[in-house]
């Protein structure tokens, strides 16, 4: 996993399902209708974020989390800050007889670089309380800041939208 990279094609990897989102519906712009699923793989290397579209969709059906699977010819593209596998019309994904484990690598608070995504693990040392804000689009927004400390530092992470009330409820 840790050596995909944007712009690669006919990716093949092998990886353990750790999460799946439901699968959403969408309109296209030229009227017709699809569907897609995010998944979160990872191998001993790393984790990524798995996109299944359209009639894929029925291959994922046969997986939970914790399966070993096998996703070949599929397609990376850059999405969110990150790089993630595509599935597409060619893609196939199928269960794998390895059997493969994860396990998050988790950082401390001083080894945090800026522009990068990071696991940290501390203890809530303050929590700023919800801000509501307008967006630009005219709805109601919500934020919470809270402050992990471990051996190493103190950090503020932010807490955006239905998360803002998960970190609320931490006080």
């Amino acid at each position: 996993v840790n050596e995909v990279r944007a712009g690669m094609g006919n990716v093949c990897v092998r990886a353990v399902i750790l999460s799946k989102q439901e699968p959403r519906n969408f309109a296209r712009k030229d009227g017709s209708q699809g569907s897609v699923q995010g998944t979160m793989i990872g191998d001993d290397t790393g984790k990524i974020r798995l996109t299944v579209w359209d009639n894929k969709l029925k291959d994922m059906d046969l997986f939970n989390a914790g399966d070993s699977i096998e996703v070949l010819h599929a397609y990376t593209r850059e999405s969110m800050g990150g790089v993630e596998i595509q599935i597409g019309n060619r893609g196939i994904i199928r269960r794998s007889d390895a059997k493969l484990e994860y396990e998050e690598q988790v950082s401390k608070i001083g080894d945090i670089e800026p522009d990068k995504s990071y696991n940290i693990k501390g203890i809530v040392t303050g929590i700023d309380g919800v801000r509501e804000f307008t967006t630009k689009d005219g709805k109601l927004g919500r934020l919470c800041g809270v402050h992990v400390s471990d051996e190493s530092g103190r950090i503020r992470v932010v807490f955006w939208g239905e998360h803002a009330n998960f970190a609320e409820a931490l006080s």
